[in-house]
Parts: C-alpha cells; structure tokens; sequence
C-alpha cells in the first residue's frame, strides 16, 4: 500500500524510494516486542559508514501500521535526498517536516481504500496531541516569536523578556504552553510546514515538491528565517479542521448505528 503511493510521488522522489524498496526485505523490520520501542511506533535509521537505510515499524493491526511506515520512509527519503545536510542535522524541526508531509500524502491518497471510521479514528487519536500543540502555537504568536529570537532555548533570559515585554510570568508561561517549547515547539512548527506542504500538494504535486526540495537543501539557520514566508495559517486551521471534522461525523455515524 505504501509502495503504490510513493512509486507516484515525482521522479526524484519515487527513484529515492525504488531504489530503497530493492532492498525492502532486508531495511523494513515490522516488530511487535516491547523492549524495541519506547513511547514511538516507529523508527528511522541511517548508518553513513555502509551508506545504508533501516526502518523499525510496530507491528500492530489496521491502518496504524502502514502510516507509521509511510512516516518513517518520509526520512528515508530525507535523508537519500540530501545525505550530506540531514545526516548532520540534530534539529528537529526540519527532520520532521518530509516525514510528517509524506505521511499525510499517504494517508489522503489511500483514504478510499481504508474503512472510514477506522482511518478517523487513527488521525484523531495521533493528530489530538499536535492539533492542540498547534492551537497554543497559533494564539500566543508572542511566546512562539520570543522563543524564536531566543534562539529556540527554555531558559532565564526568555521568561525575562516575556516578563518584561508581555507581564506574562514563568508560571503563566508553562500554563500557556502546557509543554516544553524546545521539546515540542520544533516539532509542532514542523507539523505546521508539513500541513501547508499538504495543502499546496493538494493543489499542485509538482510546487509541493519543488518547496520540499529547497526546504531540505536549506541550512538550519536559513530554514527558520524562511518558514514566516512558506506558513499561511489559513492553510494550516483549514487543514486540521478537516481532519478533526471527518473523524468527528465517522465517530458519530458509528453511534447511531449503535
């Protein structure tokens, strides 16, 4: 299922992943044991001695499973595309972004395949942490852009400036918040990206990918000094209101049947 979709990607991107799947058989472990994963459903492995590519996925019933690969060859992708840059990489705000988008293209070009209820189901449960991460980034721009200047770090000079600047207090900030920024935040502003990279491949393929390549060709540095351009918040609510909207009528549909 996941091949079908990323055999159809562009020509960059689905040669990346042909030449990956040769070796499919011996890079894809699918594992069901406890003391293989921690809190995540999957994993991502380069080993640049051997120039090798491995993904660790659970194994687990219904549509999980083959999202959570889809995510997890986004990296892949990532990284044979650009080895040099992602390989150096410690950030994870734009080690995210290829994974998240490529798995949101998967789940929306496979939806029809899928029993509705149970694809719903999945999204609202996997998207209700970021969906609300991204509702606290959206209303408090403030914070998120003191952060930023603070060079993304949780620390006295930050709650000194949201002090001073906006009378918002260490304990206003972590009620703000409800999490650590630069634990989170990164990855949140990375879901974000990925969203407005899904609406745009919605409408053009092609300009999706394009946008994608730069973003993976980009320093650290220019990436954040470049993603006010590329976010449209619009984009973003209009985004994660369908997912919640579908998965709200399917929950609902499958009350009254009861």
């Amino acid at each position: 299922m996941v091949s079908n979709v990323f055999f159809n990607l562009d020509d960059k991107f689905s040669e990346l992943y042909n030449e990956f799947y040769k070796n499919i058989n011996y890079s894809v472990k699918f594992s069901n044991k406890n003391d293989e994963f921690t809190d995540n459903d999957g994993c991502f492995m380069y080993v640049g001695l051997v120039d090798k590519s491995y993904i660790l996925v659970k194994d687990e019933k219904g549509i999980s499973k083959p999202i959570n690969l889809a995510h997890e060859c986004g990296h892949m992708l990532s990284y044979r595309y650009n080895i040099e840059k992602m390989y150096k990489r410690k950030d994870e705000f734009l080690t995210e972004v290829p994974a998240l988008f490529f798995e949101l293209i998967f789940d929306y070009e496979c939806a029809s395949k899928y029993d509705s209820l149970s694809t719903s189901i999945f999204n609202l449960e996997k998207y209700y942490f970021i969906t609300d991460e991204c509702d606290k980034i959206l209303n408090h721009e403030d914070i998120i852009n003191e952060w930023s200047n603070n060079n993304y770090e949780i620390n006295n000079n930050l709650y000194n400036n949201l002090k001073e600047k906006y009378n918002i207090s260490r304990n206003e900030f972590i009620k703000y918040s409800k999490s650590d920024l630069d634990y989170n935040g990164k990855y949140v502003i990375g879901y974000i990206v990925a969203l407005n990279l899904f609406h745009i491949y919605k409408q053009d393929k092609h300009f999706a990918f394009s946008l994608l390549r730069t973003l993976l060709n980009m320093q650290d540095i220019d990436t954040y000094l470049s993603v006010n351009h590329l976010i449209n918040y619009d984009y973003v609510k209009e985004e994660l209101d369908i997912l919640l909207n579908v998965a709200s009528q399917d929950i609902q549909k499958k009350l009254t049947l009861r």
